[in-house]
């Protein structure tokens, strides 16, 4: 049997189900399957933890992601109840007091009710791995977990603000998909709930900057949607009324564009940038954690709490680009430290048209964070406000510890890896799941009707009206003759104007010095001071 051929999302639920199966009763799968599940639990490396009621809420907190309900299309399907399975242990093993002081303080008195505490914190939509991590950092982040909970405590006009949000990120591209055929844009939609986390993070810190990287996934979303780019100028660039970065001469495409701009807070305003990137390219994100420092340095920002550098990555880039482990290594780094970076992963589950098992061979696409011991934070793309907490925490985590942390935001991808790209040729059976799949925004809107927070009616009323919204800026720049105007410079570069003319360009200026200068310069080199201490290799070199 060559088993390389069952691999693959389409067979996820067959492997599963025979991992399943071999559980209960090894006998009951064929002798190949038996080989391979035994070197899968060599792997692993798991244990048998039947004994010591601590140990066993250890290994449970350790493995209840592999559980989780983490995977928006439900190709990969995992039951909670087989976490006992995974620890070789039975439902009668749970028994006596659990000392552990969080689940104490939860009011949780013998192991079977901490099982059941622990697996529905931890095997729901959002999860948690901090094996790695230092123990103060350990608690702070099950504390989070267990007894602050995983569901955010937004207030109904907080909830009907995230749905406000969800609906402007899907407007936007279903506008574009209908109105620009088959133009590349390379769309957000699977992971869209990115958008929702970037502005949670900016208005839960207390911070001046914040400095962003990413790839072009995404980024005319979060240009419109997050960075507050004028929707007319991105819709004049699709419309080719206006060239991408037009007055900065970039010739670049408008999926690699930066941006900056003033946000508003509750804590004040805050000066958000974008860093200019090229597509895949994960060389991004020492310039911005590079831009971040600098920030920080003419700030006074010794501990990093006025800056912060967020990067977002893709699942394939991630794992598969050198820079990226660079970048972790020196992040500690006294001269490169910037107190911290939070990192997103825009998972789609699928590399271009590679599937991860043909792209990887670690279990999650961020499992080189646990290398640098980064707590790694699993989430549901499509449970938006599983994405606030996930958002909530990492960002608490941050400011506390000042260290990298990273969420794993595990979505999917709606349409090819461009729009002109047809998915199904190379992931047939994950498209057929992908075309009946509702969006983010439709699940959210869905729920709020649900709670009785809102009626079907209101929910649609949000997207058509902004839909409308959208066609009627298309409608000004169509009927224009003149594109829109381009945003003056601003920040520190306030009161700089751009060339316009050939001879402001490649004029030429003095930059000549006297000899009397050189003369004083050449004196100092040559002559140290008498005081200077010399190391005495050095001296005779020098002399």
């Amino acid at each position: 049997m060559d088993r390389m051929s069952y691999y693959g999302a389409g067979n996820a639920d067959y492997i599963e189900s025979l991992y399943s199966e071999y559980l209960k009763n090894p006998n009951s799968v064929d002798k190949e399957w038996q080989r391979f599940f035994e070197g899968l639990e060599i792997g692993l490396k798991r244990e048998n933890v039947s004994s010591g009621g601590e140990k066993i809420i250890d290994e449970i907190r350790k493995n209840a992601h592999r559980f989780a309900d983490l995977d928006p299309l439900k190709i990969h399907k995992h039951d909670p109840n087989e976490i006992l399975g995974f620890l070789k242990l039975k439902s009668d093993q749970l028994k006596g007091p659990v000392t552990d002081p969080l689940l104490v303080k939860k009011g949780i008195k013998d192991l079977a009710a901490a099982f059941e505490h622990l697996k529905k914190t931890y095997s729901g939509t959002i999860t948690l791995q901090a094996n790695d991590c230092a123990a103060e950092e350990r608690d702070f982040l099950y504390q989070q977990f267990e007894i602050e909970g995983v569901i955010p405590k937004l207030s109904n006009d907080e909830k009907k603000a995230r749905l406000h949000e969800i609906t402007s990120v899907e407007a936007m591209e279903k506008f574009l998909h209908s109105r620009f055929v088959g133009m590349k844009r390379f769309s957000i939609e699977g992971t869209d709930t990115g958008v929702t986390m970037l502005e949670t993070i900016l208005q839960r810190l207390p911070i001046e900057e914040m400095v962003i990287g990413m790839a072009h996934r995404g980024r005319i979303n979060v240009l419109t949607n997050f960075m507050g780019k004028a929707i007319k100028t991105v819709l004049a660039e699709f419309d080719g009324k206006l060239e991408p970065g037009e007055g900065s001469e970039s010739g670049d495409v408008k999926y690699h564009m930066g941006f900056s701009a003033d946000r508003d807070t509750k804590h004040g305003k805050v000066h958000v940038s974008l860093a200019f990137n090229p597509s895949h390219l994960e060389f991004v994100g020492p310039v911005v954690q590079g831009a971040a420092w600098a920030k920080q340095h003419m700030k006074k920002d010794t501990d990093g709490s006025k800056v912060i550098p967020i990067m977002i990555h893709g699942d394939a880039a991630f794992a598969g680009q050198g820079v990226v482990y660079e970048n972790l290594q020196m992040a500690r780094l006294e001269c490169y430290d910037v107190g911290g970076t939070i990192h997103i992963i825009f998972d789609n589950q699928v590399g271009f048209t590679a599937n991860p098992i043909e792209s990887r061979s670690t279990e999650y696409s961020s499992d080189l964070a646990k290398t640098f011991s980064v707590p790694v934070i699993h989430v549901n793309a499509d449970d938006l406000e599983a994405c606030v907490r996930a958002a909530e925490i990492a960002a608490d985590y941050r400011q506390k510890f000042r260290k990298d942390v990273l969420i794993r935001l595990n979505g999917y991808r709606r349409f090819g890896h461009n729009e002109g790209d047809e998915p199904a040729y190379t992931q047939p059976l994950m498209y057929e799941v992908v075309k009946k799949h509702p969006t983010a925004r439709e699940i959210y809107g869905q729920k709020l009707v649900k709670s009785g927070l809102m009626s079907a009616e209101e929910v649609e009323q949000k997207m058509s009206t902004k839909i409308d919204q959208l066609q009627g800026i298309l409608d000004e720049v169509k009927a224009s003759d003149h594109p829109p105007a381009v945003a003056p410079i601003g920040g520190a570069w306030v009161g700089l104007r751009r060339a316009n003319k050939e001879e402001e360009l490649f004029k030429k200026f003095d930059t000549s010095t006297t000899k009397d200068s050189l003369k004083k310069i050449i004196d100092k080199i040559a002559n140290p001071p008498s005081s200077f201490n010399w190391n005495s290799k050095l001296e005779k070199q020098y002399k």
